[in-house]
């Protein structure tokens, strides 16, 4: 019987071919509580699984997933392995502390089936949005504590010299340059990957 993950009721029996690690046709055998139709079936299969009494359905998506690592205690392929026996066959991962590079690769590897995994999709913006804010607070605390310039150095200068009403336009510089490179980032997905 295959769920074919649209709300409808099962549907079977079915065969499913797989060819080169791919579903290649779904087909009808019969009816239910009626005999298989031998004449409906695939012809010259090099493997048969007898799947009577069981239940085929899509893989499921993880939309947030971070593959592990030896610092969290286990290994990546044990993680990968972990989600395809849970039906998991496809993982948007937003980060690892292995990084983007890191991950691409093993994206790239499960792809040429060098080791077993989910499909992995890699969601470079989470990342990049999370930089931009890391990347602004050090430049602010660069410019503060070394170089005495930019918006950085007008918050000390004017905080040393007692003028409150003056700290306030570099703070409002800041967030405004936030916000227009958090607009800039939203706008790049938006036409980068229009699914997410």
């Amino acid at each position: 019987m295959v769920i074919d993950g649209s709300g409808a009721p099962p549907i079977g029996p079915m065969d499913i071919v797989v060819e080169g690690n791919k579903i290649a046709e779904v087909r009808g055998v019969g009816f239910p509580k009626v005999d298989i139709d031998p004449e409906r079936r695939p012809k010259d299969a090099t493997r048969e699984i007898d799947g009577a009494k069981m239940y085929v359905l899509p893989g499921f998506v993880d939309m947030h997933g971070h593959p592990g690592g030896t610092e969290q205690g286990t290994t990546a392929e044990y993680v990968f392995k972990l989600w395809l026996a849970h039906g998991i066959t496809t993982v948007r991962v937003p980060g690892t502390g292995n990084g983007l590079a890191w991950t691409i690769h093993e994206r790239d590897r499960g792809a040429r089936n060098e080791i077993v995994a989910p499909r992995i999709i890699p969601y470079v913006f989470t990342g990049l949005h999370v930089g931009i804010g890391a990347a602004l607070i050090g430049m602010v605390l660069g410019e503060m504590l070394v170089v005495l310039k930019g918006l950085g150095g007008l918050i000390v200068v004017f905080s040393n010299s007692y003028q409150p009403a003056k700290v306030i336009v570099p703070l409002f510089a800041i967030v405004a340059e936030s916000l227009i490179l958090v607009t800039i980032m939203r706008r790049l997905r938006k036409r980068l990957m229009p699914w997410s």
